[in-house]
């Protein structure tokens, strides 16, 4: 956390690229970033980017899933975080990851 801004600045020129993987995983490094600085409605912002732009990057879209629907559930949007978790529920996760998605949907109503 000591050089975020020059992660920063590196991130926001990657994104800029033309590499679709690098792209997605530079909004979601962004997003952990911004989160870690207290940032929520960018980091929000960030890893909705990478779940709706990037879909074919399905790691960070994963995680990026779980890290929103945390942020959306702590804010007390929790359909939409329980919207946020659906798609992931039909998914084969690691181990660490369903555990994850487990935790989180404690609490949440049906999404619909």
């Amino acid at each position: 956390m000591e050089h975020t801004d020059m992660a920063k600045k590196f991130l926001q020129e990657a994104i800029g690229g033309t590499d679709y993987f690098h792209t997605a995983e530079s909004y979601f490094l962004l997003g952990v970033i911004s989160e870690k600085e207290g940032n929520r409605e960018d980091a929000l912002n960030n890893y909705i980017n990478v779940i709706y732009l990037y879909p074919e990057a399905e790691e960070f879209v994963i995680k990026a899933r779980l890290k929103a629907a945390e942020i959306m559930k702590e804010e007390g949007q929790k359909k939409e975080a329980a919207c946020m978790l659906k798609p992931l529920k039909d998914k084969t996760l690691t181990e660490k990851l369903a555990e994850k998605l487990s935790q989180i949907l404690k609490g949440l109503p049906e999404c619909r």
